[in-house]
């Protein structure tokens, strides 16, 4: 099927929405989920007016989410500069009163398209 044919709804079933977390919080699960949560809908109100967000938020029963992890402050920061210079949009959620850089939510896109950037990243678990 090329890329002409496909309808809007398959192709919002292509798209993928990538979060990062840091590993070296202290955070227990249901935290890290918070801020997941907070990057997330921070990325989509940030970015609502960008066509593949819309494509993604219209088609709630298949949306898909990679959550991984990284090292530490130092490394979200890389990842965030990485991002920034190859264009890629994405939100940085800073807890506060803390600013401390603890998520990151990209808005979503096709795997193909992030995968070679996001490949030396590790499943959250």
């Amino acid at each position: 099927m090329t890329e002409k044919s496909m309808t809007e709804k398959q192709k919002s079933c292509e798209l993928v929405q990538y979060v990062f977390l840091r590993k070296d919080l202290p955070y227990n699960t249901g935290e890290q989920a918070a801020q997941a949560c907070h990057a997330v809908l921070a990325c989509a109100y940030v970015h609502r007016d960008e066509k593949e967000m819309q494509d993604y938020l219209a088609n709630t029963k298949e949306m898909k989410k990679v959550i991984l992890g990284v090292s530490g402050e130092s490394e979200m920061r890389e990842l965030s500069e990485m991002l920034g210079m190859n264009k890629i949009k994405f939100y940085l959620w800073v807890e506060k009163p803390e600013d401390k850089e603890v998520a990151l939510a990209v808005v979503p896109m096709r795997r193909r398209d992030i995968s070679p950037l996001v490949r030396g990243y590790r499943l959250l678990i």
